[in-house]
């Protein structure tokens, strides 16, 4: 429950510190919600030992502190919903990442953008890892998924994987229709949007700059910006 509370406050991250020095450490679980909670948690989270903790508040009182999270081996890296991820894969590989989606969002879409080399995506929401040859959409640099698309769902998991051949470093955002997607200075994001629609984007900028110049461009089409 602590890590699904701090999630719907906007925390990309937890640091859960036990507040006993025995047992040093205590397996999180779901919380009250239990799987629900669980499987509604869409950030990383880990937990610490009390003295480990006591160590970082000691820190905290005096400045600001940075965490670094590193996840090994081959779990699928969890996407927060509107934000980029930068990626790197070597040549004739692939990486898998999740999307929970809660119930009520609509659509989602997935872009891609590459700053070398190609890489294709492949969505699932069954819960089966995508491959070339069982997947439910596809794309190499924007994948939408409607309502109404067969294997659509909300309250659940997508699934993306993404392959490349000859190596690949890359930009992956997962956006559902009530989150705005992040916009990374001076790199281009790309959209679709049908007739009608909206599509929301937020940047981060530091106090320091003085002017800031947001553009779209577009392949076909005559969309309007506003800001």
């Amino acid at each position: 429950a602590k890590v699904r509370h701090a999630q719907d406050a906007g925390a990309v991250a937890v640091v859960v510190a036990n507040n006993v020095s025995e047992p040093e450490i205590l397996t999180m679980i779901g919380g009250t919600g239990g799987d629900e909670d669980a499987a509604a948690v869409a950030i990383p989270a880990l937990m610490i030992a009390k003295a480990d903790g006591d160590r970082l508040r000691g820190a905290l009182a005096v400045g600001e502190v940075t965490v670094r999270l590193r996840q090994s081996g081959d779990r699928p890296r969890m996407l927060i919903d509107g934000l980029p991820y930068a990626g790197h894969l070597g040549p004739r590989s692939e990486a898998f990442y999740k999307l929970y989606v809660g119930e009520g969002h609509g659509d989602v879409s997935f872009s891609l953008t590459p700053s070398s080399g190609y890489a294709t995506m492949y969505v699932s929401a069954d819960g089966l890892p995508p491959t070339y040859t069982h997947y439910g959409w596809r794309g190499s640099s924007v994948v939408s998924v409607h309502t109404a698309d067969e294997g659509a769902c909300t309250d659940c998991h997508y699934t993306v994987g993404v392959y490349t051949y000859g190596g690949a470093n890359f930009t992956l955002t997962g956006t559902s229709s009530r989150a705005a997607t992040t916009l990374l200075l001076g790199e281009p994001a790309p959209g679709q949007l049908a007739a009608g629609g909206w599509e929301y984007y937020r940047v981060d900028v530091a106090q320091h700059v003085a002017w800031l110049s947001v553009q779209v461009t577009p392949s076909e089409g005559d969309p309007d910006l506003y800001v």
